[in-house]
């Protein structure tokens, strides 16, 4: 029993903290309310598979398997270029989806050639915490817009959105440090539970009534278009992959000290199995 409340805590958490970015990605395309649905499926599937593969093939430790901010601040900016780069916003989104498909590939041939596991004696522990402390500062403005309620500049700090987030974060902060052990266990679930209601009788929340053809439905495949050449997203999908191998490198080195240090576990050395395949 304690693993599966563990398990859907976690499940929880994972789609609590992947869930943003699609809405936010949507937002700034301009997607309509069934494009924007479409577009979280195809993010919460892509999720699961990598999960399931880090899960049984791969790292196999407890990391956010979620959509990478980095990847999340080109989408934005390259919202910004529709109109004078590219004609439309399926253009851009066809030169984004482009961009990661040689991401993923680019990725793949590191691993195995095996050039990653020869990058990880560059990751020193100050190296770990300078990228950390830089990818914290880079993501917190938009976790605040969100906490005030705030999505372009003409917008106004919404009050008491504002603070039911603060309550919260206390509420997250007190169950985390609480002397009780399994509400320090589960202090996320029951973070997330007490925001939802509370969302919802302070009235910033609300359901969304949906009529769904079926039950299953899988996500298309290439919805924007064939993969085009455009050779500046081809540029920076190459300096992506590099800074998301820093973060795995980081995450995957973060999580091994935490469980040497909070639970008397020595792993094996895991950098290898972050790949496609086991090591």
């Amino acid at each position: 029993m304690k693993h599966i409340i563990g398990g859907i805590q976690w499940a929880v958490f994972l789609l609590a903290s992947s869930i943003a970015a699609p809405i936010a990605i949507a937002h700034v395309f301009g997607m309509d309310t069934v494009e924007t649905t479409l577009f979280i499926q195809r993010t919460m599937f892509v999720l699961g598979l990598a999960c399931l593969i880090q899960a049984f093939v791969g790292h196999r430790l407890p990391i956010n398997e979620g959509p990478a901010g980095l990847w999340w601040g080109i989408f934005v900016v390259y919202a910004g270029m529709v109109g004078v780069m590219y004609p439309s916003s399926g253009d851009a989104l066809q030169a984004l989806q482009s961009g990661m498909i040689v991401s993923g590939i680019l990725f793949i041939l590191l691993a195995i050639t095996g050039l990653i596991s020869k990058m990880k004696t560059l990751f020193t522990p100050a190296v770990t915490f300078t990228y950390l402390m830089l990818l914290i500062l880079q993501l917190s403005g938009t976790f605040l817009k969100g906490m005030v309620g705030v999505e372009t500049h003409s917008d106004r700090i919404d009050g008491l959105l504002f603070l039911g987030s603060l309550l919260v974060v206390l509420v997250t902060f007190f169950t985390m440090n609480h002397k009780v052990p399994w509400v320090k266990r589960y202090s996320v679930l029951l973070s997330i539970g007490i925001g939802w209601i509370l969302f919802l009788v302070i009235g910033k929340a609300g359901f969304v009534h949906s009529e769904f053809d079926g039950w299953i439905q899988f996500p298309q495949v290439l919805v924007y278009g064939m993969p085009v050449w455009d050779s500046g997203m081809f540029i920076t999908a190459g300096f992506i992959t590099l800074l998301l191998i820093a973060n795995m490198m980081a995450s995957i080195r973060v999580m091994e000290s935490l469980l040497k240090q909070s639970f008397s576990i020595t792993p094996p050395d895991r950098m290898n199995r972050g790949r496609l395949h086991p090591a």
